[in-house]
């Protein structure tokens, strides 16, 4: 069977485990037509800035907006030095129930530049990114209720770019865990299995990422946290690993403003720095 069928069945099954769970008893009634009000909104909680995803979700009716308002993706291999700047790579979410939310992240604006620093030779392009498609279904925790939260979200990542050559469509499953760990500690963790298209074939690899991250809250305003996460590419045999800290600054209850870096530590491994925000109504 293809491998990109194989890959929707899953998913699909998946996220229909999830739908099959019993939400929180809290706010079952509220959905996309009929919104959470806003006195009763959970705290807001976002997928960024740090790479490991959260498992909670966007209250039915309401909207959320979270972006890399700059990026800069820094890339060596051999005599290939490959520069990407990003601008507004932003998660668009939509609450949709009390306990699922549908995401669309839209890479605005991608400027790729690659330079051959034997021969100084530049080639440049830039336009409209890329499309990911996502849909996020909290299995526990999402009112907290309890110190843990547990989530599963499939994904599709749909190649809209026009440096990009190869049409075809990858994904994979992200399964987010978090915990309280007391003191303003909050550990989480996830784990991502994908299928990959290959960059000189036709056919897909398979890709397992693993993230560890450690969230502490410094004041009423001010938080951090450190990270470090792990991809390894069942293709080439082959790990990157990733080293990660940032800092988040909460201008209201619906608004942060955040800045920090993904420092790959393995010689192949991208070098990521950004500034971004998220807001929600």
């Amino acid at each position: 069977m293809n491998k990109s069928i194989c890959l929707t069945i899953v998913t699909s099954l998946i996220s229909l485990l999830g739908y099959a769970q019993q939400p929180d008893s809290i706010k079952k009634c509220y959905h996309i037509f009929n919104p959470v009000p806003k006195k009763e909104m959970r705290e807001m909680q976002t997928d960024r800035p740090d790479f490991t995803e959260s498992p909670y979700t966007v209250d039915a009716g309401h909207f959320q907006y979270e972006t890399d308002a700059f990026k800069i993706v820094k890339n060596k291999d051999g005599d290939i030095l490959n520069t990407q700047f990003f601008y507004n790579v932003a998660n668009i979410k939509m609450g949709i129930t009390n306990s699922t939310d549908l995401q669309l992240i839209v890479e605005s604006f991608v400027t790729n530049k690659t330079k051959n620093t034997l021969t100084n030779n530049i080639a440049e392009s830039s336009g409209l990114g890329d499309l990911t498609l996502r849909l996020k279904q909290n299995i526990w925790g999402n009112n907290g209720s309890g110190k843990t939260a547990f989530g599963i979200m499939p994904y599709l990542n749909i190649p809209t770019s026009k440096s990009s050559n190869d049409k075809r469509v990858d994904g994979g499953v992200i399964i987010p865990f978090t915990l309280e760990l007391g003191n303003k500690w909050d550990f989480g963790t996830e784990v991502n299995i994908s299928l990959v298209k290959n960059d000189q074939s036709k056919s897909y690899h398979s890709e397992l990422l693993n993230s560890l991250t450690l969230d502490k809250e410094l004041s009423q305003k001010f938080s951090t946290y450190i990270e470090s996460y792990s991809i390894y590419n069942f293709k080439d045999e082959q790990f990157d690993v990733y080293a990660d800290t940032g800092l988040i600054y909460s201008l209201s209850n619906n608004f942060k403003i955040d800045t920090g870096l993904n420092y790959g530590l393995t010689k192949s491994s991208d070098k990521v720095y950004f500034v971004g925000f998220s807001f929600r109504y």
